[in-house]
């Protein structure tokens, strides 16, 4: 089982005690969950993706966790119907499993024989192929500036543009070589683009900002007295979202990042945000 990044620093901010309920609105592959099922605690969890769940079901119930699928922007939902209001923690995990992304659904860009999907859930009407697709070059601009932050945006943008009048952009190869063409960039500064790109297409397809700040204004209201809200994040844009949300409920924020040297490529941006009631 693949370890998750800070994870002993998050089951730490988390105080788990035996008997309190706590929700994990990212199961992924367990980790954070098994663990905290290991010191007592009660656990609910979640996860958006059915394969997830499917493929976590047995062990969750056997180390007592009630595993669901469902999408976290309905956490306050989810919670009540399971009879986990008043939790002592809830954990938020925003990156991909390493399943996720050495799976076929295109979420990373070194799988290029893997077809543009992107969504977590069947549930999404839109896929990265959808976009690539059919959006006009400024709805790409607006995704990609939103979701990659990326300076080679518009000529990113203007190759896929071209490219797609020509064939479908159906591949994570097909897309790999336009960005390359696009922005001339080879080796590691291409890698990093391109991780970019997935990141902000993932983003845009799994309405990922929208749902976090549903997921963190209904986990607030799953709270009890002196609940502890802990978020990893991998991106500015969800750290300025939780920033707006700790400030506007008022909440103590403490801030633990991974240093780049101790963690894997994709995880080197990792940031937990631990966020207490006062």
């Amino acid at each position: 089982m693949h370890t998750p990044v800070l994870l002993q620093e998050t089951i730490d901010a988390l105080v788990i005690k035996p008997g309190r309920k706590y929700i994990d609105c990212t199961f992924g592959s367990g980790g954070h969950s098994f663990e905290i099922a290991r010191l007592g605690g009660d656990v609910l969890a979640l996860d958006y993706d059915k394969t997830a769940v499917e493929k976590g079901k047995a062990e969750a119930k056997r180390r007592n966790i009630l595993l669901v699928y469902g999408n976290y922007a309905n956490i306050e939902k989810i919670a009540k119907v399971n009879n986990y209001i008043a939790c002592a923690g809830i954990l938020f995990d925003l990156g991909l499993s390493m399943e996720q992304l050495e799976g076929d659904r295109g979420f990373s860009y070194k799988k290029e024989d893997a077809f543009l999907d992107m969504r977590l859930s069947e549930e999404i009407d839109i896929t990265a192929y959808d976009i690539v697709k059919s959006y006009s070059e400024n709805e790409l601009y607006e995704a990609l500036v939103k979701g990659a932050e990326e300076l080679n945006s518009w000529a990113i943008v203007q190759s896929i543009v071209r490219a797609r009048r020509i064939n479908p952009i159906k591949t994570v190869g097909d897309l790999n070589r336009i960005v390359k063409n696009g922005t001339s960039l080879s080796g590691q500064r291409l890698e990093k683009v391109l991780r970019k790109v997935y990141q902000a297409l993932f983003i845009c397809v799994n309405n990922e900002f929208e749902n976090l700040k549903n997921g963190l204004n209904g986990a607030f209201k799953c709270l009890g007295s002196r609940g502890i809200i802990a978020v990893i994040s991998f991106h500015s844009g969800q750290e300025r979202i939780i920033k707006r949300f700790a400030k506007d409920k008022r909440l103590k924020m403490k801030v633990i990042r991974k240093k780049g040297d101790e963690a894997r490529k994709f995880e080197r941006s990792a940031t937990l945000r631990i966020l207490k009631k006062i």
